[in-house]
């Protein structure tokens, strides 16, 4: 069953109402995934920055590491970013 047709079988949506509810709940279930492949990327960067942190902590140039720890941080506070996106999102969802 599609998502439409199930929105019309337990009486959400009528006439043109399903039609615009159905594009919105479509384009936040796009929206939720594509927020969640970048919440991805990031958390393997971070993750990638982290192990070479500690496997260089005591070789690694004082510019470079202070540099990969201002990222580790800045990526950190994005992935928060991006989950707080998609939850709202989520919620969007649950409202429709």
């Amino acid at each position: 069953m599609s998502t439409r047709e199930g929105l019309v079988r337990y009486g959400l949506l009528h006439g043109e109402e399903t039609t615009r509810a159905v594009a919105e709940l479509e384009r936040l279930k796009e929206e939720v995934g594509h927020l969640k492949l970048w919440e991805g990327v990031a958390v393997v960067i971070v993750t990638g920055l982290a192990g070479w942190l500690v496997s260089t902590a005591e070789n690694a140039a004082p510019v470079s590491f202070a540099l990969a720890v201002a990222c580790v941080l800045l990526m950190g506070i994005g992935i928060l970013r991006l989950y707080r996106q998609i939850v709202r999102r989520i919620d969007k969802i649950g409202e429709l």
